[in-house]
């Protein structure tokens, strides 16, 4: 899911002040990751170009934003819901975005005990903390920070996903929906560590890499049903 812009300051008026996100009065590019902020999900990838001829400008305005709203999950864990079924016919073949940040392990230990999963894949990517993950096709392995795991549905997968306590536990779970002609696929199972991932890097960007292409490398998953750009 990607946004792309060019415009001369930032577009977003509660991002021109924060220096957090750099500073737009020069000749630059800048790239941010941008999950959540405010309680809405602006986007997950956003590439800002800076330039000082407006004739060269060429901006395009964010169509709809969708604010976060606070749900429980599993057997009670505190997450922001960015998007669901509601929203399914305008974002498919995503179908789900959940995002969770918290320093708190009351808010996440009781976590997502065996549940199924048809038709779809989840990705979820871990920024901080750490999930013990098992499941019916035998599959045992702990997400460390930066770490990702790719789990492929198809006919049908039963799984769990427990974090485990720590200082903090921040990362973003999204759902994709598989093609009519492969939903009852082998379900398959793809651990991907920090190490793993691919790294493009310049003076002004440290992009980290999990699918699809940026910049001629490409990340580790491949293979996939819904392919990434």
């Amino acid at each position: 899911w990607r946004l792309e812009y060019g415009f001369s300051k930032f577009s977003i008026p509660e991002l021109e002040n924060d220096k957090r996100y750099g500073d737009c009065s020069d000749d630059t590019t800048q790239e941010i990751i941008l999950i959540q902020y405010q309680d809405y999900l602006l986007t997950t990838h956003l590439r800002m170009k800076v330039v000082k001829d407006e004739a060269d400008m060429t901006l395009r305005t964010i169509r709809k934003t969708y604010p976060g709203m606070a749900v429980l999950e599993g057997a009670g864990v505190h997450l922001t819901r960015i998007f669901a079924q509601p929203d399914v016919n305008e974002l498919d073949p995503f179908l789900l975005l959940d995002f969770f940040d918290s320093d708190n392990p009351d808010d996440y230990k009781k976590g997502f005990p065996w549940h199924p999963h048809r038709g779809i894949e989840t990705i979820t990517y871990l920024i901080e903390g750490e999930i013990t993950h098992e499941d019916s096709l035998g599959n045992k392995g702990v997400i460390k920070a930066m770490g990702c795991q790719w789990m492929t549905a198809g006919r049908s997968i039963i799984h769990q996903e427990m974090p485990n306590s720590k200082e903090r536990i921040l990362g973003v779970q999204l759902w994709l929906n598989l093609p009519r002609e492969h939903k009852m696929s082998e379900p398959a199972y793809r651990d991907i560590q920090a190490k793993d991932l691919t790294i493009a890097a310049d003076e002004d960007t440290h992009v980290k890499i999990i699918a699809g292409t940026y910049k001629g490398k490409k990340g580790p998953v491949s293979g996939t049903y819904v392919d990434p750009v």
